[in-house]
């Protein structure tokens, strides 16, 4: 297996001898897209922010660097991401500015109500039940509080050859914009809003949790 090949089929979870390699590789190539969709998005200094996906651990350090009195927390599901992004942000987690946990999207170790922000930078695609999930990640939004996907693909017919190839080495889905504004509202979501970078093929939502949470009454 060539060395891409094995970058983006380990994309879902990192795990064996190149976990490490992986990772780190992830915190450089994806730095331009995750400040792309970061400028959508206010983080103010008292800010409780939820990075859903961590990866590598250099989102949660970005945005732990200008939350000076509230905390980043990170999230993933594989053990040896969890490792390096505990090493990547070891001096904002002994200041208190972060954590870093091993746990499923579809089961947040968190209470209700407790983050500002949520962000998920290139993990949507391996969530388990998408719509399920989106519903667990508002369960711990303060009502107000704003969720923030950014991927680098989106099914555009331009890319069509490429997303293909990864849709099926790494076992992603991909959705066009409108079917973006579609599940987010099915999620219970308000004030949907998506961008493009159609060069690029990347995109981003911000959704706001709504006052009302009829629906998403469902949740855990």
């Amino acid at each position: 297996m060539s060395v891409y090949n094995r970058f983006v089929s380990q994309s879902r979870k990192p795990s064996g001898h190149y976990a490490k390699w992986i990772g780190r590789l992830m915190n450089f190539e994806h730095a331009r897209l995750r400040d792309w969709g970061l400028r959508r998005v206010a983080l103010l200094p008292g800010f409780q922010v939820l990075d859903v996906g961590c990866g590598g651990g250099q989102s949660v350090k970005v945005m732990a660097s200008g939350i000076t009195a509230g905390k980043v927390c990170g999230i993933d599901h594989s053990p040896q991401m969890i490792q390096l992004a505990g090493k990547v942000n070891r001096r904002y987690i002994a200041m208190g500015r972060a954590e870093i946990l091993l746990a499923s999207v579809s089961d947040l170790p968190f209470p209700d109500e407790h983050f500002d922000l949520i962000t998920a930078f290139e993990s949507y695609y391996f969530f388990p039940d998408l719509t399920g999930d989106l519903k667990e990640i508002a369960r711990t939004l303060k009502t107000g509080g704003r969720l923030l996907l950014v991927n680098e693909a989106y099914r555009n017919p331009r890319f069509e050859k490429r997303n293909t190839y990864w849709t099926r080495v790494a076992e992603m889905m991909l959705h066009s914009p409108q079917e973006y504004r579609e599940f987010l509202a099915e999620a219970g979501y308000a004030d949907i809003s998506i961008e493009t970078h159609p060069r690029r093929n990347w995109i981003s939502a911000v959704a706001v949790k709504p006052q009302t949470t009829e629906d998403i009454s469902d949740e855990k």
